[in-house]
């Protein structure tokens, strides 16, 4: 078992980029992986994060990810599933000062008998915030995956820019994925 927790904080003005990988130390390893990330964007910064999930088919993954963007920062969020049995996923950026950006862009591959369970929300708190999720998957064999997304607006936060999508790609007839 891993119980995996990553925080960062990212002072006022500051650029720099953030890599977590999750994988496993052999193809055959038995898993359970829970890992939690919390991304604090202060005002004016701006965020790489890459988080890539390639975890073993006999592991189960589950994670929760929080992001917070401050006044004029920007968080731009890559997020890729790969491995594990079964994997679920939260992944939450509040927009919480007025001008924020979020960018998350998200890619899955299952195959076999792989179960991929994605939700995503997007809280604009704040006036002029932007936010802009996608993401996008491909399936094989009897591989499944569930994508959930939703985008709330705070009452004041008026002149919200707020984007969401999800495509996936079957590669057989058994392969389901269902976008709500």
């Amino acid at each position: 078992s891993l119980f995996w927790r990553l925080l960062v904080v990212a002072e006022p003005g500051a650029r720099f980029s953030v890599v977590e990988e999750l994988t496993s130390a052999t193809p055959d390893l038995s898993g359970y992986v829970n890992a939690v990330a919390e991304i604090i964007v202060s005002d004016g910064a701006k965020v790489e994060f890459v988080s890539l999930q390639n975890l073993s088919l006999k592991s189960w993954y589950f994670a929760s990810s929080h992001g917070r963007v401050g006044k004029d920062a920007e968080l731009d969020w890559v997020a890729g599933g790969f491995g594990s049995a079964r994997g679920k996923a939260w992944i939450q950026n509040d927009l919480a000062g007025r001008g924020a950006t979020s960018r998350v862009t998200g890619a899955y591959f299952a195959d076999g008998t792989q179960h991929l369970d994605y939700d995503t929300y997007q809280l604009h708190a704040a006036p002029d915030t932007t936010s802009d999720f996608a993401f996008k998957g491909a399936l094989r064999d009897s591989a499944r995956a569930v994508w959930r997304g939703m985008i709330r607006v705070e009452e004041g936060a008026q002149k919200t820019n707020a984007y969401q999508e999800n495509r996936n790609l079957l590669l057989s007839k058994t392969a389901v994925a269902n976008s709500i």
